[in-house]
């Protein structure tokens, strides 16, 4: 189990080699998802379900709503935390990758999640 020394803040995975070096390939990200490394991306837009939307290249990701911030699914939490993080580094862990079907695409979680609580988002790969 990792300490808590071992958690760096928000903007200070994406210039790490191995963060960048995840999105260059489906094959990378999944040996991320297999270590459970935290990586980072910025997020691009919220949806109107409050969902965060990234782009990391090799793949367009969703972040669902209720794993952007502690507490919003319990209601304890404003929208105004999602909304915020439009325009900012935001960390997470690669769950599940999902290729086929309509609903292709790469499930991660919030960075809290690697540490012990958070759920899941997606990434269906681009192109």
């Amino acid at each position: 189990m990792k300490t808590s020394e071992s958690y760096l803040p928000e903007g200070s995975y994406m210039v790490q080699p191995a963060v960048r070096q995840a999105f260059s390939t489906l094959g990378a990200l999944r040996q991320a998802q297999e270590e459970g490394r935290i990586l980072e991306a910025v997020a691009q837009r919220c949806t109107a379900a409050h969902d965060l939307l990234f782009d990391l290249g090799i793949a367009q990701g969703i972040l669902p709503r209720v794993s952007c911030a502690l507490g919003v699914a319990e209601g304890d939490t404003r929208e105004i935390a999602i909304l915020s993080r439009v325009g900012k580094p935001t960390c997470f862990v690669v769950t599940d990758i999902d290729e086929h079907g309509p609903a292709h695409g790469v499930a991660v979680a919030h960075h809290r999640s690697a540490e012990g609580a958070g759920p899941a988002a997606r990434f269906p790969p681009s192109g």
